[in-house]
């Protein structure tokens, strides 16, 4: 996995309801940001969410524009 909050390579994006499914069962915060200010880069609050493994599952970007906005992508599993 990548460092980078904006490398979505292996990540598809999925909708509002779908994120909520999955958020349902993960094993707590893996990371996160908040920048609201747009200080180094778009303002965003970022949060990513860990199985229970501890592998990162789920990305919620919170973009605080008028209106909100966000966007949320789940990790891609290889068959």
């Amino acid at each position: 996995m990548t460092q980078d909050m904006y490398d979505l390579e292996g990540w598809r994006e999925v909708t509002c309801e779908e994120s909520d499914t999955v958020r349902a069962r993960n094993g707590g915060v893996y990371s996160s940001l908040t920048d609201k200010n747009g200080n180094y880069g778009p303002p965003v609050v970022f949060t990513e969410w860990q199985d229970v493994d501890r592998e990162p599952m789920l990305r919620d970007y919170r973009y605080d524009h008028d209106p909100m906005t966000c966007r949320h992508y789940v990790r891609e599993v290889a068959a």
